[in-house]
């Protein structure tokens, strides 16, 4: 015996909001524009919803910029940071996902787990930076492990060789020199295929997030919307920043450094 299940009546659908979120707010688009929501299974409109353009980002930007340098967080110190983070993770639903911006640059060296901080010898930019992603790459697989039974799931990627103000603070001597290991390191860097758009960069970030399969990128690094394979030399993610018994000391390293010790 066969049942039909009768189409959803368009009342059946709760619309919470048809605004845009700027600033802690609910407003209409800067060009007063909207587009129409379509009910999937009935083919009609739900309702209108205002559409934001370049004009909303910018105020967007604006508010959160105002946010960090005149809220608490900019004042909030990085162990009580990490401690609220940690805590937050455990609120992550089933189906959630983490995805760190990590870096072609964790190929710069690995992390120095006895000495994180330079405090036991001399500050370079590069090995900092490549530490830096490393310990990126091994935060995702430690996180991946910790809360894949329940459903959530973590996963780094390189977004590409991207022109934004990420380097605004760096010397051209110090990019060139990035650029010049990267380039040794590999024939299909961003330096010999030109840089990605913003939408470019970000699409890797976005496929990971909510298009590929979550067994597919759990704990693993990515870049050009695929998983990369494992390589000592060359192109592709280095072991060594992916180990997970080094993921395991990271963990407990960054426990010990922001007091937040759990089992």
């Amino acid at each position: 015996m066969a049942s039909v299940l009768s189409s959803p009546s368009e009342n059946q659908v709760a619309v919470s909001a048809t605004k845009l979120l700027i600033n802690n707010r609910w407003v209409n688009s800067q060009s007063g524009k909207t587009f129409a929501t379509i009910n999937p299974t009935t083919g009609k409109e739900i309702c209108q919803v205002a559409e934001a353009d370049a004009a909303d980002v910018d105020l967007a930007v604006k508010a959160a910029r105002a946010a960090y340098e005149q809220g608490p967080w900019r004042k909030t110190s990085g162990p009580a940071r990490a401690r609220l983070l940690n805590r937050l993770a455990d609120l992550i639903p089933a189906g959630g996902r983490v995805v760190c911006v990590s870096s072609v640059g964790h190929q710069f060296g690995d992390l120095d787990l006895a000495d994180p901080n330079f405090e036991h010898r001399s500050y370079d930019p590069i090995i900092a930076y490549g530490g830096a992603k490393t310990a990126v790459n091994l935060f995702v697989v430690e996180f991946d492990r910790r809360h894949k039974a329940r459903g959530v799931r973590a996963a780094a990627v390189h977004p590409g060789g991207i022109l934004t103000e990420l380097a605004r603070h760096m010397t051209q001597e110090l990019i060139q020199s990035m650029i010049a290991l990267v380039m040794a390191q590999t024939d299909t860097s961003s330096a010999q295929r030109g840089y990605k758009s913003v939408p470019q960069g970000a699409a890797t970030t976005l496929w990971a997030a909510v298009t590929a399969p979550a067994d597919v990128v759990g704990g693993r690094y990515c870049a050009d919307c695929a998983v990369v394979k494992v390589s000592t030399k060359g192109a592709g993610v280095r072991p060594y920043s992916i180990d997970p018994e080094r993921a395991k000391l990271l963990w407990a390293k960054s426990e010990e450094l922001v007091g937040d010790l759990q089992p």
